[in-house]
Parts: structure tokens; sequence; C-alpha cells
């Protein structure tokens, strides 16, 4: 049994933290000393990595991570995970895929109301094989690092039940504040010229506010080749919002989840995994690309370490502090925090701080009706499903499109679709498209189209120097 948080407010919290963390106090020439020390270590690397592109400059993030999570591993786990990877045999493999979801949270504290009214925790804690194989994964197939996440989450295996077998990972978690182009969808208009839907914004990410029935599809990750051979990526995409994912966050957190919202790595691609699945994700167009851009994992350890010293409380304010939820305050707090201190130390005023790199918003309504429902403007029991977001419904979708499959009959609700006024009945089946595309080219080359069958599997960056690293790898991040 869990004891229940007790909420107090920023101060206190922060006079608490002081009495076993007490901070030493700087003369003026010690804080300058620290201060000049920081800003030429950032200076540094920024004239470098700020005049990278997207690719280059995530290759070399991946490269500093991979170094680091490789050696903290056994090699036999790092094996047997590449080994359970989903690998196909024929270009009708994806007909006889059937995917599952395996939560693989650390720990589940469901929580759970008496007869009375009163509240109490039951935790649950999920196998921890699959919580080895997510991290493994999540470093070693994916381009961008992993930063973790704060607030809610929900991570997935996903996997093939014919073949025990891999297909990527996801991980569903607390909804971001600052995507302008979600926050005009579902507040409706701009928060920074419509005062009606900034108070719905403002309302929405207060304490108690309808942010808590929003998520993000913060990993949302295919294992390779089954993402590049039958669009594997477009199959997660669809399955973060299915029904299991979420009656997970009901039964976990006790909200209703209305709206995911997930963001592209690539903004200036021509397309993502999540284009052509209307009307399940909506493209909504490109983030500001105004994040900051990150320093190094060694850089980020002087820097929290600086900012500790020099302005404890709003160290505190990033790294400790807790809304009445026992969940911290600051949602994004390394980009925050980053920013802070760029600021403090007056960073922008002589180099370049912002990353520039755009990314794609997407949008995903499990009802018609949720924009209206975060407006406070209708009850939970108003909402409308947009569509039936059965695992049935959204696999099969992804395997033959609102054509269907040619041997069988279009499943009733994806027919109800087809013909409804959005007009999506020409468009291809995803995973059959995709891997018809891959065998013709195959063949005007002369080759297999199974050829190299696990890519994108980054552990080799364990072992090779940077440049042997951007030479083997850097158009696989780029792709």
């Amino acid at each position: 049994m869990k004891s229940k948080f007790v909420y107090t407010e920023p101060n206190e919290q922060y006079r608490e933290w002081l009495k076993t963390n007490p901070i030493k106090k700087l003369t003026p020439s010690d804080e300058k000393k620290l201060d000049d020390e920081i800003r030429k270590k950032i200076s540094d690397e920024l004239n470098v990595t700020g005049e990278f592109d997207i690719a280059e400059f995530m290759l070399l993030h991946k490269w500093y991570e991979v170094r680091e999570f490789v050696s903290k591993q056994d090699p036999k786990d790092i094996e047997e995970v590449k080994n359970l990877i989903w690998k196909p045999k024929g270009r009708s493999d994806f007909r006889r895929i059937v995917p599952e979801l395996v939560l693989t949270s650390d720990s589940l504290d469901i929580k759970k109301i008496n007869f009375w009214d009163e509240e109490s925790y039951q935790s649950y804690t999920t196998n921890d094989k699959f919580i080895k194989h997510w991290n493994i994964l999540r470093v070693l197939i994916s381009s961008s690092r992993h930063d973790g996440t704060i607030g809610r989450q929900l991570r997935y295996l996903v996997r093939d039940k014919v073949t025990n077998t891999y297909l990527g990972i996801i991980c569903i978690s607390s909804s971001m504040m600052n995507l302008a182009e979600r926050n005009k969808e579902v507040f409706g208009g701009e928060i920074t010229k419509n005062k009606e839907a900034k108070q719905h914004f403002i309302d929405a990410f207060s304490t108690g506010g309808k942010s808590i029935n929003m998520a993000n599809g913060q990993t949302i990750m295919c294992c390779q080749p089954f993402g590049r051979y039958f669009n594997g990526g477009k199959l997660l995409a669809l399955l973060c919002l299915t029904k299991q994912v979420a009656n997970d966050w009901k039964e976990r957190y006790g909200d209703t989840l209305v709206t995911v919202e997930t963001t592209s790595l690539y903004g200036e691609k021509e397309s993502t995994q999540y284009d052509g699945l209307k009307p399940f994700w909506r493209n909504l167009g490109k983030t500001s690309g105004d994040t900051p851009l990150k320093p190094t994992d060694q850089l980020w350890k002087e820097l929290r370490r600086w900012l500790k010293k020099r302005y404890p409380r709003k160290y505190h304010h990033f790294m400790i502090q807790r809304n009445v939820k026992g969940v911290q305050s600051v949602r994004d707090k390394k980009n925050g925090m980053i920013s802070r201190c760029y600021q403090l130390l007056g960073i922008g005023d002589v180099l370049k701080i912002s990353s520039g790199h755009q990314r794609g918003v997407f949008l995903s309504k499990l009802y018609t009706n949720s924009d209206l429902f975060l407006q406070n403007k209708i009850t939970e029991s108003e909402l409308i499903p947009a569509f039936d977001n059965s695992l049935e419904t959204l696999v099969e979708f992804w395997k033959f499109g609102f054509k269907g499959d040619t041997k069988d009959s279009l499943h009733p609700e994806l027919e109800k679709l087809a013909s409804s006024k959005n007009k999506h009945s020409t468009k291809n089946s995803p995973a059959k498209t995709r891997l018809q595309t891959l065998i013709n080219k195959a063949k005007e080359k002369g080759e297999s189209p199974y050829i190299d069958l696990i890519t994108d599997w980054y552990e080799p960056m364990s072992r090779l120097s940077l440049a042997e690293t951007k030479k083997q790898f850097l158009v696989q991040i780029s792709r």
C-alpha cells in the first residue's frame, strides 16, 4: 500500500529541501569564477554543434549515448534483444502479423476509491525482462536520444503474437504544453492572440485542469526492417490510439483520454509515418524550432551542478518541486532548464542557442468533440467517439487500407469511414504499398528485397570513433 502524498506550497518544499541540501554561500569572486568556467565550456561546445544540421547534431548525441549505455549492459542481453527483432521471410508476411501491446512500465500505482470515497494505491510491478528489453530497444533502434519522461507514462513493447518477436516500442506520456499548432486546434484559436483560447489553455494546464485527459506519443519507434518494408511506423502510430492504451490510461490515472499528439523527428521531410492516416491522425503543421540546443551529457551534468550552486531556488523549481498530484511541476524540465541557464549566463547574446529544428505536429482526437470537452463546454458523458479504435479495426486499416483485402470484405467500421464525407476510400494500404515499392526498386537493381535485415541498429557505435560513426550511420540518421 502506498501512502498518500501530502502537498505543501513551493516555498515550504524549498525550505524542507534546503535542510538536507545545504547550499554554500558564495563570494562575488566565486560566483564570477563559476560563471566564467561554465560559460566557456558552453561556448566552446555550441560554437561547434551550433553549425550542425539536424542529422549530424542528433548523431553526435547518439554516439555519446550509445557508448555510455552499452558499457553498462550485459552483451548477452543486447544480443538477445537483437535476435528477437522481427524479420520477414516473404512479401505476404504482413498478413500474418498479429500485434500486441505489452505494458512494460516499471510499476503501476493504481488509484482505488473505496465505498467511503477514501483513496489508496495498489502497486503492480511488471516483468523486469520486458523493462530491460524496452530500454535496450529505445537506445539502440532510435536515432533520437533517450532523455526519459517526466510525469505520466505508459511504455509498451509492440510484439508479434505469432513469432513472439519485437516490432517496435511506444511510450505514451503527459501532454506537451508548448505546441502552438495543437493548442490552436484544441483550445479554439492562437493563445497569443485569442483571449478565450488563452484562458482555455491556462485552465487546461493548471492544477486539476483537462491536460490530464491529453497524452503525447513521446516514443513511437519501429524496429527495422519492419518499418522500412511494411510501413511499420504507421502501424505503431495507429496502435497509440487503441482502446487498450485508453483503458490503461484510465485504469492507471483515473482519467479519460481524449487526444493524443506527437511530433515527427524531421519537420522538413516531405512525408512521415503519420501522414496518410486520416481520420485517425491529422497533420497540424510544424513546431517553431525554438527549442534550445542541447548540451552533451557531460556538459548537461555540469550545467545542473552550476545552477544548484548559483541559483538553488531555480534548481529546486526545475528538478525537485512537486505539484498537488505528487509529480514534478515542470513538465519539460530539461529544455526549460537549459533555456533558463543560457539566459542567466547571457549565452544567447553572443551565440545561436535555438536549434531551429522544426518538427511536424500531429494530433488524434479520440472523440469528435474532444476540443469542446477540453474547453469545458461539454461534460465527459457528452463525448462522441470519433472512430472505432479497436485493435482489430486499426490493424486491418494498416494492412489493407480503405480498399480492403482483395480476399475478404472490408471491416464495417472502415467501410463506414471510407464512404463518409472525409473521402478516404482512395487510400492504398500502408503496408502493401510500401513493400511493393521496395520490391520494385530491388528488382530494377537485380537485388533481393530482403538484404541487410537488421538495419538502424546503433550498437556498433560503441566500438567506433566519431568519424567512423558518421561514415557508417549518418545516412541512416537522416533517412
